[in-house]
């Protein structure tokens, strides 16, 4: 997938209202490692801009890079 075409369309994800926007939105901070793009507050989720846009439409989690050592794994809502 294009890295600008994954931004683009996470940037839509993250304003998009309906349907209700998936975990982990608003209690992480998105940044990709891939682009400039960085979206949250938060503990700190870092993975290529695919891997979020996926994450960000409630698709599979295990896409995401292992959490660094002492970080939240990216799971399910708390």
């Amino acid at each position: 997938m294009p890295v600008s075409a994954a931004a683009d369309a996470a940037d839509r994800m993250w304003i998009l209202r309906f349907p209700p926007r998936p975990w982990p939105l608003p209690k992480a901070r998105l940044v990709a490692t891939d682009t400039d793009r960085a979206r949250g507050t938060g503990e700190e989720i870092r993975a290529p801009i695919s891997a979020l846009l996926v994450l960000l439409t409630g698709r599979a989690q295990h896409l995401l890079p292992p959490p660094r050592p002492g970080a939240r794994a990216a799971s399910g809502p708390r």
